[in-house]
């Protein structure tokens, strides 16, 4: 009995640290929960890829709408930017006067946030879209049933339109700034017309060398599957509430 009380004496304040540094379940540190954004908010944003595009090269800007935690609408709008554009496919050779805008809408849902990752957001989106364009092109030809036109000037006028569905991911750095990455896939409707200044003439195709990599619309109207990126950086503004 002598023994053991030198014993417990030496060992209690050892196990006290060791509670102390390792407590009991009843006793850990209870996860803070994730605090969403504050809504009503308003959120800038710069999309830098869309100045890169080597068909309809853009400064595309957008500012989105944070109506409630799960729904935000949004817009952007893209006038012509060539100064950085991705030419080496000649996909915008002969296209003289060349002028063209984007207009896109949008309307999200925000998924309930993770734990894990409490400066991540996660939405699913609808974007319509439309993208009009003008441009002339001069001594050219386009391709119908395996016949080339030839003209010497044709005005062009060709109309984009589309419908893409998005999942899209957004980090929050801070109270204000957020990066946005995403893509989707959906249909385009693209419609091509002529408008030229003197009669056609009509040539078999293999007297033509041709560009696969920039071959002319030819007339007409047509579906085709449309690829959608996204790449944003933002600044979020929170608005009072009403």
């Amino acid at each position: 009995m002598k023994q053991l009380l030198p014993f417990l004496l030496a060992v209690l304040p050892s196990f006290s640290c060791a509670q102390s540094a390792f407590p009991f379940p009843d006793k850990l540190p209870v996860k803070a929960p994730v605090s969403p954004p504050s809504v009503p908010a308003l959120t800038l944003n710069f999309s830098p890829l869309a100045t890169l595009d080597p068909n309809t090269s853009t400064l595309l800007f957008g500012v989105e709408y944070r109506l409630s935690q799960r729904i935000g609408v949004a817009a952007e709008y893209g006038a012509r930017f060539r100064p950085l554009q991705l030419t080496g496919f000649g996909l915008t050779k002969n296209k003289n006067d060349y002028h063209y805008y984007k207009i896109k809408a949008e309307v999200r849902y925000y998924l309930p946030p993770i734990d894990k990752h409490p400066h991540q957001e996660i939405y699913m989106a609808l974007q319509p879209f439309f993208v009009p364009q003008t441009y002339t092109r001069y001594n050219d030809n386009y391709v119908v049933n395996d016949i080339h036109i030839g003209y010497d000037r044709a005005d062009v006028k060709k109309t984009v339109t589309g419908l893409d569905f998005k999942l899209g991911f957004i980090w929050h750095y801070g109270p204000s700034w957020q990066l946005e990455v995403g893509g989707g896939l959906g249909i385009r409707h693209v419609s091509v017309a002529y408008q030229t200044d003197r009669e056609f003439l009509e040539q078999r195709a293999n007297q033509f060398q041709v560009n696969m990599f920039n071959q002319s619309e030819k007339p007409g109207s047509g579906l085709d599957f449309d690829v959608a990126t996204v790449c944003k950086v933002g600044y979020r503004f929170g608005l009072p509430r009403r």
